[in-house]
């Protein structure tokens, strides 16, 4: 058997041979074949890993939001005296309101394990203390890290009531585009 490139001659006897293997044009559309499923799926798999990756960041978001009714039910407030010896530091409507803060979420970070690619905390700076057992429409917030693949999406927020708000914008909301991502 004589081997010339990609075609084999194979010998029909011993003065003329037969052409056996692709052809250039065969060879072609199979590249071409191969590329326009890749410019396909390459998308798609980027885009389910984007939603896996905010539906992985909104469930570790309603684990802190238990944490924080499991405060409340212990507390009376969701607000925090970081004045307090007691532990927990519940608020009691005693203190300074320079001296009240959210209560340290469990979970900061999103997902729990693997590269960090969203930040939790609230989506104001401090609770109500002039009514600290009202949530006061604030949320839970995870806003993406600058830098990942999820750096373009939106924002995850968990409400009072456990709702979820995936794509969001930095005040929870669906409307006027994306938060933007943090460091």
């Amino acid at each position: 058997m004589i081997q010339t490139g990609i075609v084999a001659a194979v010998p029909k006897n011993k003065n003329s041979f037969i052409a056996s293997g692709f052809t250039l044009i065969q060879l072609m559309i199979t590249i071409a074949v191969i590329g326009i499923l890749a410019t396909i799926a390459i998308p798609s798999y980027q885009n389910y890993i984007i939603a896996n990756n905010m539906h992985s960041a909104a469930k570790t978001v309603l684990k802190d939001a238990q944490y924080m009714q499991k405060w409340f039910n212990l507390c009376g407030s969701y607000a925090r005296d970081t004045t307090s010896t007691q532990t927990p530091q519940c608020f009691t409507g005693a203190s300074n309101a320079s001296n009240v803060a959210w209560p340290v979420l469990p979970y900061q970070i999103a997902p729990e394990s693997g590269t960090p690619l969203y930040r939790i905390g609230f989506t104001s700076a401090t609770p109500n203390t002039t009514d600290p057992g009202d949530f006061n429409g604030v949320r839970l917030i995870a806003t993406p890290i600058c830098g990942t693949v999820q750096a373009n999406s939106g924002c995850v927020c968990v409400d009072q009531d456990s709702n979820v708000t995936e794509n969001a914008n930095a005040s929870c909301s669906n409307a006027g585009g994306l938060c933007s991502c943090t460091n």
